[in-house]
């Protein structure tokens, strides 16, 4: 956090704030069943151009077992529309070992689409395929 420009630091507020509890959809038009602006879970922060951070830690335990030991989100143009992932919302989850994009590689457009920053990283565009 010392490392980027906060405009707004909510904390894990839950009062929606820094967030509203804006429905997210998935790549394929779906509904994302987790509503991020009312739970505490996440530390949320907007940064000075107006985008959006959030993240979870995970217990050392879960992070041991293989599982995340984090999970953030960047949503680059805040709450404005589309608030779909893979086209202005990322994740990127914090392994053991590593920083990786996904778990999984499900960047199409017919699928959930939270690999997606993946893709961006290393084509440059959101050209995602249709199908696997």
């Amino acid at each position: 956090k010392p490392y980027l420009k906060v405009m707004t630091d909510c904390g894990t507020d839950s009062d929606n704030e820094c967030m509203d509890d804006t429905l997210y959809k998935l790549l394929n038009g779906n509904n994302h069943t987790v509503r991020y602006g009312s739970n505490a879970n996440y530390y949320k922060i907007i940064l000075a151009d107006g985008s959006l951070v959030w993240w979870r830690t995970n217990s050392s335990s879960e992070c041991a077992s293989s599982d995340a030991c984090a999970v953030i989100w960047l949503d680059i143009n805040g709450k404005n529309e589309p608030n779909q992932i893979g086209r202005d919302t990322f994740r990127l989850m914090v392994l053991a070992e590593s920083c990786t994009q996904a778990y999984t590689d499900d960047c199409y457009l017919n699928s959930a689409g939270f690999s997606c920053i993946k893709h961006v990283i290393e084509y440059g565009n959101l050209d995602y395929p249709e199908t696997k």
